[in-house]
């Protein structure tokens, strides 16, 4: 029995009050999400949301809580929602977090984004060409893909937890949430875990993380103060261009066909 840091109960609400994860799931506990997120972000002294507060500390030191305007920004409906957002999920509930990135050839590169723990259970998204998260293909196009695919996530993690409520067969990938899986499409699956699982072996954890940045801010505050500003204007013009990016993909996902060429589901079948 997994605690899910705390909010097992509340999966199990989920599961009872939504059996099969569709739109309404999407749509009710989605925007529940985007709302966690950014309170994490905004309040949790954990690895996750001390870290984010404290970078935009460092990249913008004029701007008094520089970090508020990036969260006013990603609280509204339909922003697409980064990695950090889903850091900051992961770290909430108390899971590991697998991405798999494709992009517009098809080309895939699966990898930890948070490791919660060994023993944590992981929640797999598809970001597709940077302009869609994906659970699987039923995940909702609506500039709340992140939280949409997520809230999936979570489902299949209380399908697995409480079998004595499950109401209908959740299926992890493929064209149909809700059709059985043949032999191919289960070696696919059973592969993914695998792979999961080795990379979740090789990942260092958030806290490990957390000390490997402390044990680099260390060394950076031995350089000379020259060198130090360099690094700071360096990390700060990155941090505009990821802003900037954020605000060209939402502009994007506005005018965007989401066509067979930027999303196959038969690509989220095969092992990364």
């Amino acid at each position: 029995m997994y605690p899910f840091n705390g909010k097992r109960d509340e999966l199990k609400d989920i599961l009872m009050a939504s059996p099969v994860a569709d739109g309404s799931l999407q749509r009710r506990y989605g925007a529940f999400l985007r709302v966690t997120a950014m309170e994490h972000l905004r309040t949790s002294d954990s690895v996750v949301g001390r870290g984010f507060r404290h970078e935009y500390g460092v990249a913008f030191p004029h701007v008094r809580n520089a970090y508020k305007q990036y969260l006013a920004q990603q609280s509204k409906n339909a922003v697409w929602g980064r990695d950090i957002e889903l850091q900051a999920l992961a770290e909430e509930f108390g899971v590991n977090v697998v991405v798999t990135a494709i992009n517009g050839q098809g080309t895939r590169d699966t990898f930890v984004l948070h490791k919660f723990s060994d023993d944590a259970p992981t929640v797999h998204l598809n970001n597709i060409t940077n302009t869609h998260w994906a659970f699987d293909d039923n995940t909702g196009r609506d500039g709340n893909c992140l939280y949409n695919a997520f809230a999936q996530g979570l489902h299949a993690l209380a399908v697995k937890e409480f079998p004595e409520i499950k109401k209908a067969p959740l299926r992890p990938l493929g064209n149909s949430l809700f059709a059985p899986l043949n032999q191919q499409q289960k070696h696919a699956v059973d592969a993914q875990e695998t792979r999961f699982a080795q990379l979740l072996k090789e990942a260092p954890s958030s806290s490990e993380i957390a000390q490997q940045m402390e044990c680099e801010k260390s060394r950076i505050n031995k350089l000379p103060v020259t060198e130090q500003q360099q690094i700071a204007d360096d990390y700060c013009f990155a941090l505009q261009m990821a802003m900037e990016e954020n605000i060209s993909v939402n502009r994007l996902l506005k005018s965007c066909d989401f066509s067979e060429k930027f999303y196959s589901p038969t690509a989220l079948l095969s092992p990364a």
